[in-house]
């Protein structure tokens, strides 16, 4: 090699190597195959069969075997292996036991927790934060899973946000939802504010409510204090309106 700044240790870590610059591969067929400059391959056949790929940081037994994109962060064993002849994707980081193993062209992915992201293919933009979060996505992009087993289920739904321990989705395919805890969770609230949901009931104890639209309420509609209605109120179906413990028709 004719190159600088390499550091080359293992039994054929590095061979291919020619001209290339600012290496460092460690371990036992580490980037056996590689061409590409400023890569850090650690561990047992890290990045074996990766050729051109440049700015990498790959580190652990098998991790980024087939690995042919580039700027990618991969951590963990079989992390981010990639598949034989795809192209893979770029900038991507996963980190975890088995996170990201089989991608193929998803770029800008990032994966942290044991199995996350376990079988994404192609899809982009996605975060997976957790458990076996996201494990079964395959080309959805632009989701975000946060939490151990969270959107698990999701196969290609995309622009989805799932938030919390075993939280999913309303199905496999759904896309642009925000689904936030499991089905454990029977209270919302947001404390700044005073919003709270819990049993079918809605407190918001600020003074003012603007509602540009239609209401449809199916229930009870309990109003404590002054409420002023700008224009006509309707009621429909012969239903009746209670004033003052009275009570009238339409």
């Amino acid at each position: 090699d004719t190159g600088g700044s390499l550091v080359l240790i293992g039994a054929n870590a590095g061979q291919k190597l020619t001209n290339q610059n600012a290496s460092v591969i460690i371990g036992g067929a580490a980037g056996n195959n590689a061409t590409g400059d400023g890569n850090v391959y650690i561990g047992r056949s890290v990045a074996q069969y990766s050729t051109s790929a440049s700015s990498c940081v790959i580190v652990g037994t098998y991790a980024g075997i087939d690995n042919q994109g580039s700027k990618n962060t991969i951590v963990g064993y079989y992390a981010g292996r990639g598949a034989s002849g795809a192209t893979d994707g770029d900038q991507n980081t996963f980190i975890g036991h088995r996170v990201g193993i089989a991608i193929r062209g998803g770029d800008t992915n990032t994966g942290l927790g044991h199995d996350a992201l376990l079988t994404l293919q192609n899809g982009s933009n996605n975060t997976a934060l957790g458990d076996r979060a996201g494990e079964a996505l395959l080309h959805g992009n632009s989701n975000v899973f946060i939490g151990k087993d969270t959107g698990k289920l999701v196969t290609s739904g995309s622009n989805d946000i799932v938030i919390g321990s075993g939280a999913q989705a309303s199905s496999a395919t759904v896309s642009n939802e925000i689904t936030l805890g499991n089905n454990g969770i029977t209270k919302f609230r947001i404390p700044g504010i005073g919003l709270t949901m819990t049993s079918g009931i809605i407190t918001i104890p600020t003074p003012v409510i603007d509602i540009d639209g239609d209401v449809t309420i199916d229930g009870n509609l309990n109003v404590i204090g002054i409420s002023t209605f700008q224009n006509n109120v309707h009621l429909l179906d012969n239903d009746y309106l209670y004033v003052g413990g009275s009570a009238g028709t339409t």
